[in-house]
């Protein structure tokens, strides 16, 4: 029960060990002492109170998760795509009034970079701010992904019923309250298809806006020709 330093002497850690009373054998038998380490036990209230709180907190916790996406190979990849191996593609980007013709590096079939075209006049091979940020537009989580309808999502199908019971309304009337709001553009095909529109309802507005655009140089110079 005593402890021994090196000259051999025995040392106690109180009068009680000293003493080796009854009380102070079952206090140091019992590992964990009353109050400090014994198990409370549970009544039938307290037990389902516990688990129905640790089942609401792993919900709660189940819940915040990011979504599950699983990125599945190809069954039956394309020629042209090998892992690793990047893919260089002509195109040409609509930006306001103009059009830039570009070239654009893609990992299988996800474009990750942006460089101007050496071979288009409008490029010569360089880029811009725009441009190069024009990538990060593909992939911005507040990208609208699906159709709204009053900021609430909806399906295709919703919407081509919607527009087929308006359809006859707008042409009776030939599109007076019908408006269409859209980015400035220089596409042809966008160019044919609004022409078609008009047509169609001649006294509905198609409206092209931007937050940042050149509205107020084509004022200005609408405003004082004298000066161009």
């Amino acid at each position: 029960m005593s402890a021994k330093n090196l000259q051999g002497k025995d040392y106690w850690r109180s009068i009680n060990q000293l003493a080796d009373s009854p009380e102070f054998r079952k206090y140091i038998e019992n590992e964990f002492p009353e109050g400090l380490g014994e198990p409370n036990t549970l009544s039938r209230r307290n037990f389902m109170a516990l688990m129905g709180a640790s089942m609401a907190l792993g919900g709660l916790l189940g819940g915040c998760r990011r979504p599950v996406e699983k990125i599945i190979p190809f069954v039956a990849p394309p020629e042209e795509i090998i892992p690793g191996v990047a893919n260089h593609y002509a195109t040409t980007m609509p930006l306001s009034n103009s059009a830039y013709g570009l070239i654009v590096e893609s990992h299988e079939g996800r474009p990750t970079k942006i460089e101007g075209n050496p071979d288009h006049p409008s490029t010569l091979g360089m880029s811009n701010v725009f441009l190069q940020a024009s990538i990060l537009g593909l992939y911005d989580p507040d990208r609208s992904k699906t159709i709204l309808r009053d900021g609430n999502q909806v399906q295709w199908t919703e919407f081509v019923e919607f527009w087929k019971e308006r359809f006859d309304y707008f042409s009776r009337i030939k599109g007076e309250g019908l408006a269409v709001i859209s980015e400035p553009f220089s596409s042809p095909t966008l160019a044919r298809l609004t022409d078609q529109f008009k047509r169609k309802f001649p006294k509905a507005k198609w409206i092209a806006y931007e937050p940042v655009g050149d509205e107020n140089v084509f004022q200005g110079s609408e405003s004082h020709p004298g000066n161009l």
